[in-house]
């Protein structure tokens, strides 16, 4: 064993001896001894951004801690089986950055596992190479995702690639910069795991973290009944609807097993959940962390599944 193991089982293992309460209150320390100017950022921060709830020391608001100690309890079993499942020890030291940012604030570790060598979704020791790819892209956003692929594989290499979005405003720009390229196909609807009607709600800061729910403003697909072909790559960041759109590309995953880069941070149970779904649909996969977010608080964690 070697300290990385070390280190990570002993943080399991202080995690498992102690109460939910007793959890709550050392959490809530630590919070405290992060300086004034750092806990007002990270309160802003999730006053912004409400996927993991709400925080505001003066209002004896701690909602955000909480959710995150009941998570590291009910999953701090499931952490150990998903660290030894990760395959190379980059994986296992973004793993134990994430869970001891969570449990005493440790910004150092966090800091020193963002990915510097590699773009966003395209870790080249992951899938080093493409292949005549038929790629999906949900969540694409301007198409920064879909530059990043030519920028490290080309274009040549790609055979189609369907672009999900819902906002109208991204929606405007994929087209336009790809109107010319047959091989891109602009998909103007949400994936989720039936099939319906659906509407955005807008989040004031930033159009890419606009959430999906019901509504009757554009389509809501499933990617096993609007893509027939097989499928290659799978990419998701869809402000945590990735469970539901992985539920309705089951056949997808089973059959044509494509390479996957999803978004696990939009909830706390998402580094776990999502990890079970896809070695539940096919326990083939080979699993890889990788982290692309800030110092402060853990988000951009991506789980490559291939």
């Amino acid at each position: 064993m070697n300290q990385i193991d070390k280190k990570f089982m002993s943080l399991l293992e202080d995690i498992k001896e102690i109460s939910l309460e007793e959890l709550e209150k050392k959490v809530k320390e630590k919070y405290f001894k992060v300086p004034e100017v750092t806990r007002k950022s990270i309160e802003d921060f999730f006053a912004k951004f409400n996927y993991w709830g709400s925080l505001n020391g003066e209002k004896n608001d701690f909602k955000e801690i909480e959710n995150v100690c009941k998570s590291l309890k009910i999953n701090h079993e499931k952490y150990k089986e998903f660290y030894n499942e990760l395959k190379d020890y980059r994986s296992k030291i973004v793993l134990y950055a994430i869970i001891n940012n969570f449990y005493c604030y440790d910004f150092n570790t966090l800091n020193n596992v963002i990915e510097h060598t590699y773009s966003h979704y395209f870790d080249l020791d992951i899938i080093p190479k493409l292949d005549n790819e038929v790629v999906v892209d949900l969540g694409a956003y301007t198409g920064d995702t879909i530059d990043e692929l030519n920028q490290n594989y080309s274009f040549e290499n790609v055979k189609k690639i369907y672009a999900y979005e819902m906002s109208e405003d991204s929606l405007d720009i994929l087209n336009k910069k790809y109107q010319n390229m047959d091989k891109i196909i602009v998909r103007p609807c949400a994936v989720s795991d039936t099939s319906g009607m659906g509407c955005l709600i807008k989040n004031q800061e930033s159009s890419s973290a606009n959430v999906l729910t019901n509504g009757a403003d554009f389509p809501i697909v499933t990617l096993d009944e609007d893509i027939k072909c097989p499928i290659s790559i799978l990419k998701m960041d869809i402000e945590g609807s990735e469970t539901k759109a992985l539920l309705g590309a089951r056949k997808h995953i089973e059959e044509n097993k494509p390479k996957m880069m999803i978004s696990v941070y939009h909830g706390f149970d998402d580094l776990i959940g999502i990890w079970k779904l896809i070695k539940e649909m096919n326990p083939n996969y080979q699993f890889y962390l990788r982290y692309y977010g800030g110092p402060i608080f853990p988000t951009e964690i991506v789980l490559y599944a291939i």
